[in-house]
């Protein structure tokens, strides 16, 4: 989930950010589009006829990877070597892997395959088919492929490029290395890469990631790093994907809350340092609150790096990329407060239980938003109340914090009768905001006020506990919901925001 950073009008209007506003397709969110709700739709009945999400059925065991950055050239190139399992029950003749560097810097290319298969490229060079003619892979065979690739990174303040000024360099690598493609239903999976959201679909694997840089950059990463004389060697157990933040004017401060080491880095800019502390302190609340209400982080690492990127915030496996504002002001600490809150939120939702971003981004992004416009705001913790304080210095008696009712009454008219579970390619840039995120998280609250509190959050906590590590999808969320509560009104709930056409 990117997120698209708003200006924070005084009281009501909120929470914006966190919207990594998608303009996802050609279609407009009318009332005739295919969002707009519809009188014959059951998504209860399309639910309960789907099957369980399959697992890929061919498998990453590991990746061991060995790349360089080269800061002159603007380069990460290398190799990664692939263990890979097929698990689909048949001989596979190809093998199909994302890589989603060539859609951003169409220099970008994967080079080589060993051993000496063929390779194809289609889908402007993102979808990169290595070709095992006449000798397929056998069912429970394993094999490991290299792959040999440069990545041309770009000159671009986003999730996916550098940012260069006096001080120095900052590298920020998403997406940046190719990734066994999900094989489910007998297909590939082979979405385009978008750009406004995600179109990631991975599932767990094992990484080690040599690292070579310019001794004077500091590292952040995925898993859990350690650095000696410019060669950092990145151990990532358990993620969808790597990524890697770069940085030779930065810092790095350390802390713990709840057992997970919490880092925090501060790139070297006057002014900034009261930000960063507010954007650690939330990140701690966000990780306990969690940790109580959903349950426990899975890994033992939180890397938090605040960089200029168009976006209010990325996540990644264990790593939260969050804007930083070109000029400062009040307002950007509540910003920033809120934004790591819905970032952190995605470590639970996509990170630890996965789902097709680009078919169903609802799965992740919903409960994303969901976890900070009302689980954390409503546990207004000491962090978020402090943001507030900083906000509205100077005027002591106000606040920026809404109760759920105000929150709920100044920011849905707009999102109102359209569904939330359609694939990005069926949205506008407003419908894809509007919906996935904002109503898509008035969902979650309607469920929980009518499942009541104390049922709401045993279902979503044994949600996350009974499907991380895995893939779900939304005809799984229905079905689990169900189990705690069909009364016709959660029913009604389900209909009124899910539309049976899209129900995976």
């Amino acid at each position: 989930m990117k997120t698209v950073r708003k200006t924070l009008a005084l009281l009501m209007a909120v929470v914006l950010l966190l919207c990594g506003f998608a303009a996802c397709g050609k279609k407009e969110a009318g009332s005739d589009d295919s969002s707009s709700q519809k009188a014959s739709n059951d998504a209860v009945a399309a639910a309960l006829a789907a099957e369980p999400a399959p697992e890929s059925g061919c498998k990453a065991l590991k990746y061991d990877m060995n790349v360089t950055l080269d800061t002159e050239k603007n380069t990460v190139s290398g190799y990664e070597d692939v263990t890979i399992k097929n698990t689909s029950g048949a001989p596979l003749r190809e093998l199909y892997f994302r890589y989603y560097a060539p859609a951003i810097s169409k220099k970008s290319a994967v080079t080589d395959v060993s051993p000496d298969y063929q390779l194809y490229k289609e889908n402007e060079n993102t979808t990169v088919i290595v070709d095992f003619a006449d000798e397929p892979m056998q069912p429970e065979e394993e094999r490991t492929l290299r792959l040999s690739f440069t990545t041309v990174v770009p000159k671009l303040d986003d999730r996916f490029g550098y940012h260069k000024e006096g001080k120095g360099k900052m590298y920020l690598l998403t997406f940046w290395a190719p990734q066994l493609a999900m094989y489910t239903d007998g297909k590939w999976n082979d979405s385009p890469y978008f750009d406004e959201g995600e179109s990631t679909y991975n599932a767990m694997s094992d990484y080690t990631v040599t690292f070579t840089a310019p001794e004077s950059y500091v590292i952040a990463a995925s898993g859990t790093q350690t650095s000696n004389g410019g060669v950092t060697t990145i151990t990532a157990p358990n993620v969808r994907e790597v990524s890697i933040v770069a940085c030779d004017y930065m810092t790095v401060e350390t802390s713990s809350v709840d057992g997970v080491t919490l880092k925090m880095y501060r790139p070297d800019y006057d002014d900034y340092d009261t930000l960063y502390d507010v954007m650690a302190e939330n990140a701690a609340a966000a990780i306990s609150l969690y940790n109580d209400k959903i349950g426990s982080y899975i890994y033992t690492e939180l890397d938090i790096v605040p960089g200029f990127i168009k976006a209010g915030g990325m996540e990644m496996p264990g790593l939260v990329i969050e804007a930083l504002p070109e000029h400062m002001n009040s307002y950007e600490y509540y910003n920033a407060a809120l934004t790591v809150a819905h970032e952190v939120g995605h470590q639970w939702f996509y990170c630890a239980v996965g789902n097709d971003q680009y078919n169903e981004p609802w799965l992740d992004e919903s409960f994303a938003q969901y976890c900070h416009e009302y689980l954390y705001q409503s546990a207004a913790p000491e962090a978020l109340k402090r943001a507030d304080r900083l906000a509205l210095e100077g005027e002591p008696d106000a606040t920026c914090i809404p109760t759920f009712d105000e929150y709920y009454h100044d920011s849905y008219g707009v999102a109102d009768k359209h569904y939330i579970n359609l694939p990005c390619s069926e949205y506008t840039f407003s419908g894809y905001s509007d919906y996935v995120y904002t109503r898509g998280a008035e969902f979650l609250y309607r469920l929980q006020k009518a499942m009541g509190d104390d049922s709401f959050f045993e279902m979503l906590s044994q949600w996350y506990l009974g499907n991380r590590l895995q893939v779900a999808r939304g005809s799984d969320f229905i079905k689990h919901v169900l189990q705690y509560n069909d009364t016709q009104a959660v029913k009604d709930l389900i209909n009124d925001y899910l539309s049976d056409e899209y129900v995976k």
